[in-house]
């Protein structure tokens, strides 16, 4: 029989069994819950390891890869590129018609200047294609216009001299096309063709300077100083709407006993208009000219070396000879510089009349596409230009001085 005493201590070695039970499963339950913690925590871990390591390699990776262009953008750099490379192509081909129209009024054998000619218009046409080939919202579209607008002038005088030397022999290569309806022996006519005899009867040992397109502020009044530094006497054909803004300068020129000529009033293709326009420009320059020094010109000297025989004509109606020039620097031009000046203008073969600058663009309705805004070139250069024709023994004379015995 189990006693009351014997009870109570069955019961207190069974309520131990059970706690001991309770802390075992607690252990082993808290051991297990500890390991999948740790065991989530290390893949965690792994996980944010590799995402920094993939982020990284994605950093490194940017650090070397361009980004990528808008495509907007590459196309209209290359359409801009086209377009350069397109206006580029046809000012050569005008600049080449240019060359060669000027080669060909050099020459004295009919068949060479034709054929220069034809080359010449073949440039011509292909620049006038090109041209209009561009759209008013091209960033060349304004300059293309103003090759359009010289192009037809160019060809006018193309076919003008291909009439020339097609009757080449019945002109005797001296004189000019429009000469041979025009028989005045007081008057002298110096052209591009009869330079040769014209020239023979000129001073010997004579060099004559001449300036175009002033007078000019900027660029007259140094030329000026020197030619009084040397003691040189030139000619200066000045334009009339020039005149009528820089008379004091004019004044200058004429009291420092340069000689002054008639270049027109605006400076037009003397060709291309009418001859009661011609007579305007003629007449109304000497008009301004005597009204400002208190004499008239003696010689006078059609723009762009573009006349015809009524220009011709209504010079000596006004009194007046007509010259063109034996050598043209070309120092107008954007592509001259102090070196070219010097080397075309030093022929010391034959006695010359040399074609320069002192004002720039009096036409403001023609801007020629080759033409240079300054004449800087001009003046660094006459300093060597006169001290090499003087070491050769050359003279520097006006034009009138130059045919004084004609």
């Amino acid at each position: 029989m189990i006693t009351k005493y014997n009870k109570i201590i069955i019961g207190f070695f069974i309520a131990i069994l059970l706690s001991a039970i309770s802390g075992i499963s607690f252990a082993l339950i808290k051991a297990s819950l500890f390991n999948n913690s740790t065991q989530s925590v290390s893949k965690n871990e792994d996980n944010r390891n590799e995402d920094y390591q993939e982020s990284k390699n994605i950093k490194n990776n940017l650090s070397v890869i361009s980004p990528p262009q808008p495509k907007q953008t590459v196309f209209q750099t290359q359409l801009l590129k086209q377009e350069q490379d397109k206006f580029i192509k046809g000012s050569q081909y005008f600049n080449e018609a240019d060359r060669l129209l000027a080669e060909a009024r050099g020459q004295n054998n009919s068949q060479s200047a034709i054929s220069l000619l034809n080359e010449a218009k073949e440039n011509l046409d292909k620049a006038n294609k090109i041209m209009k080939e561009f759209e008013p919202n091209s960033p060349y579209y304004q300059s293309a216009q103003n090759y359009i607008e010289f192009i037809p002038l160019y060809a006018d005088s193309i076919n003008q001299w291909k009439n020339y030397f097609a009757q080449l022999d019945s002109y005797q290569a001296r004189t000019h096309p429009w000469e041979a309806t025009i028989n005045n022996n007081n008057f002298i006519d110096l052209t591009y063709h009869n330079k040769q005899s014209v020239m023979a009867k000129a001073k010997k040992q004579s060099v004559v300077l001449t300036f175009d397109d002033g007078p000019s502020p900027q660029y007259t009044e140094p030329i000026l100083d020197i030619l009084r530094k040397y003691n040189v006497k030139a000619t200066f054909f000045v334009v009339g709407s020039q005149v009528s803004q820089y008379c004091s300068i004019l004044r200058r020129i004429y009291q420092e006993g340069h000689e002054i000529g008639n270049h027109s009033y605006t400076h037009p293709w003397m060709g291309r208009i009418s001859s009661e326009e011609q007579q305007q420009e003629i007449f109304q320059t000497q008009a301004i000219i005597e009204n400002c020094i208190g004499s008239k010109p003696r010689w006078f000297r059609s723009p762009y070396a573009s006349q015809n025989e009524s220009t011709l004509k209504i010079a000596h109606q006004a009194g007046l000879n007509t010259a063109l020039w034996t050598i043209d620097t070309e120092d107008w031009r954007k592509s001259s510089t102090t070196n070219t000046i010097i080397q075309k203008a030093l022929n010391y073969g034959t006695n010359n009349i040399i074609l320069m600058h002192d004002g720039v663009e009096p036409n403001p309705h023609f801007k020629h596409p080759s033409a240079s805004l300054s004449r800087s070139n001009t003046v660094q250069s006459l300093d060597t230009i006169i001290q090499r024709f003087q070491n050769r023994g050359f003279q520097f004379v006006t034009i009138s001085e130059a045919f004084s015995s004609y």
